[in-house]
């Protein structure tokens, strides 16, 4: 990895860093070029002992030449944060990466200026057992070397896809950021279905996570796009055609859209009112 001998600062120690964190160290950066902090000391602790990494409550001594700085905090706490940091970040010039949700590079610029080289992330919940989906948008100051390194730094925790423009992070964050989210709802909904067809809770439990997972397995594995694995387990008149028959007079693929749409219009929502109280700052 391009910053192996680099200092890495994650500011904010929630479960997202520590995943971070732990994919770093198994992608082969040291622990000691790795620094977090948190006002949570008992967090703190744990990164400490377990990853052996530097640790501390002072934002400014973690980010103090750090070559990339990590900013993994709720987007209520991003305007307080960087105005604590500006100057140490305007002295250093490190690649800055922000896990923000709704918090725009423009957001961020307005308190920065345009003087830093910012990426904006937007990954999932899965990315905690490596098994994530992160969206990235950098603005016009990242160069290649730093799309790189941010890249391997998501990398390490599942995959990565690069938005044209930052608008698609809105969309990003419905369809993966969320996304986990409609996977447990559908989850919930088939162990409900079957334990009141009269299955035990365990056993619908079981097998409702189990068909989940391996049908999951089966699209990242098999080349064919979902439609076509669908139709190959639907036998004509058979239990699943009648199922799927239900599932589209119900309209269940509208319903799905129109969710997603409703999502982004939120997302949108949220980025313009991070942005509307940077400027108020």
């Amino acid at each position: 990895m391009m910053i192996a001998n680099s200092k890495i600062a994650f500011v904010g120690a929630g479960n997202m860093a520590y995943s971070l964190i732990s994919g770093l160290i198994n992608s082969g950066i040291n622990p000691k070029n790795i620094y977090a902090s948190n006002h949570n000391t008992e967090k703190l602790k744990t990164l400490e002992q377990q990853l052996n990494i530097h640790v501390d409550t002072d934002n400014k001594k973690i980010v103090h030449d750090a070559r990339v700085v990590i900013l993994c905090v709720k987007p209520n706490k991003i305007n307080f944060l960087l105005e604590e940091l500006q100057e140490i970040l305007l002295a250093q010039n490190p690649l800055l990466i922000s896990l923000a949700a709704g918090t725009s590079i423009e957001a961020i610029e307005y308190l920065l200026g345009k003087h830093l080289s910012v990426v904006r992330a937007m990954p999932n919940t899965p990315s905690v057992i490596c098994a994530g989906a992160t969206g990235l948008y950098a603005n016009g100051l990242v160069s290649e070397n730093e799309q790189s390194i941010a890249e391997s730094i998501f990398r390490s925790v599942g995959i990565v896809v690069w938005a044209k423009h930052e608008k698609e992070l809105d969309i990003i964050t419905a369809v993966s950021g969320s996304g986990p989210a409609y996977a447990f709802y559908l989850m919930e909904a088939m162990e409900k279905a079957a334990i009141e067809a009269g299955l035990s809770s365990e056993t619908a439990r079981v097998l409702t996570i189990q068909t989940v997972f391996g049908a999951s397995k089966l699209a990242l594995e098999d080349d064919e796009h979902p439609q076509a694995l669908r139709e190959k387990v639907t036998s004509p008149n058979g239990v699943t055609a009648a199922a799927i028959g239900h599932m589209i007079e119900q309209q269940l693929a509208q319903t799905i859209n129109d969710a997603i749409k409703v999502g982004i219009k939120r997302a949108e929502e949220i980025t313009q009112s991070v942005l509307d109280a940077s400027k108020d700052k």
